[in-house]
């Protein structure tokens, strides 16, 4: 972590300029190097192949985060006591011994951080732009490993609104692969602030893996420092037990929330919580907007249904009406015909 005046960035970090004198440069992408503690500026490296990785030197003011992708030589290893597997709920986090409370059982750099500035449009920008800097596609494949949580179809309608507006659409990116990629920073990522005032959303390969609880048996602490997330136990932990955190953990008035109201906030994430306090305290089973979105495609299809059968009656009837005018119109011909027929005597 590179710290300034009041921003920070990690080395290598992505971000975009605002208004330069120079208008050439204003609002260009571009990475930050180093930050001079002489001369208070940043010097960053232009992104935009056109300026050939020009250098400037920039005041902190006329920087903003964008998006940042460690390298994996600074990924970090997972404990030999921890271990990611399967459970009911997807991917979890396991801890293979006792551990006392308090202790700190895992510090973890970033895999990936991206600003909450523009919402999920950042994040698609991320994953865009990230090939380009990284040929090996190794965050990539790190990211793949996280796992969607079941609301990808929640974001289809953002995929497609972001695909028009980015005039991304081809074969290789499909709405519902856009989908998949927003459901997964929506699932996994926690809130950091790499910036004072401002914050990002991040992924650490597996201190994300740990899932949510009301009542975790661990806490997450951020290290402005260093921008790790320290994975720390607040209770004793048995070995085999699942380790758990408080995805909102850094809002101070979450724990004091009613379980109806923390619904409220769990659902902004597609969570379902069923920990011990959210049973303990009872009230209605929650649901999640992927849950909602499943209902609403039963209530769909049930129209659809209704539609089709009220549209079967009356072809149905048209059919009958159809076949009666036929059958009369045969009817009235044979009269007709036998009224003109001549009776010759003998």
């Amino acid at each position: 972590m590179i710290r300034g005046d009041v921003c920070g960035f990690l080395a290598g970090s992505h971000a975009i300029l605002g208004r330069m004198a120079n208008s050439e440069y204003s609002h260009q992408p571009c990475i930050i190097e180093e930050f001079s503690l002489e001369k208070k500026l940043w010097k960053v490296q232009l992104a935009d192949p056109r300026f050939q990785n020009r250098h400037l030197s920039v005041k902190e003011t006329c920087l903003a985060l964008e998006w940042y992708v460690a390298p994996s030589e600074r990924w970090t290893p997972l404990p030999s006591y921890l271990r990611v597997s399967q459970s009911n709920v997807g991917n979890a986090l396991f801890c293979d011994k006792d551990i006392d409370e308090g202790v700190e059982i895992l510090e973890e750099h970033p895999v990936m951080v991206v600003t909450n500035r523009t919402g999920l449009a950042a994040r698609w920008k991320l994953h865009r732009e990230m090939s380009a800097f990284d040929p090996t596609v190794a965050a990539l494949r790190v990211f793949e490993e996280f796992t969607e949580g079941g609301v990808s179809p929640v974001y289809m309608e953002d995929a497609s609104t972001l695909l028009s507006v980015t005039g991304h659409r081809h074969q290789d990116v499909t709405e519902e692969r856009l989908a998949g990629i927003l459901a997964r920073w929506q699932s996994n990522s926690l809130n950091v602030s790499i910036s004072f005032g401002e914050s990002q959303s991040a992924l650490y390969r597996f201190a994300c893996k740990a899932n949510h609880s009301c009542d975790a048996n661990c806490v997450t602490v951020f290290d402005m420092g260093t921008g790790c997330m320290i994975l720390r136990t607040r209770r004793r932990i048995q070995r085999g037990e699942q380790l758990t955190i408080n995805y909102f953990g850094a809002d101070p008035d979450f724990a004091v929330l009613s379980a109806e109201e923390r619904r409220t906030l769990l659902s902004k994430r597609d969570f379902v919580c069923c920990c011990s306090r959210c049973v303990r305290e009872g009230g209605d089973e929650p649901q999640s907007s992927l849950a909602r979105y499943k209902e609403e495609l039963r209530d769909l299809e049930k129209q659809r249904k209704k539609i089709e059968e009220k549209q079967r009656r009356k072809d149905e009837k048209e059919k009958e009406r159809a076949e009666k005018e036929r059958q009369g119109r045969k009817r009235s011909s044979r009269r007709s015909s036998s009224k003109q027929r001549v009776i010759v005597p003998l």
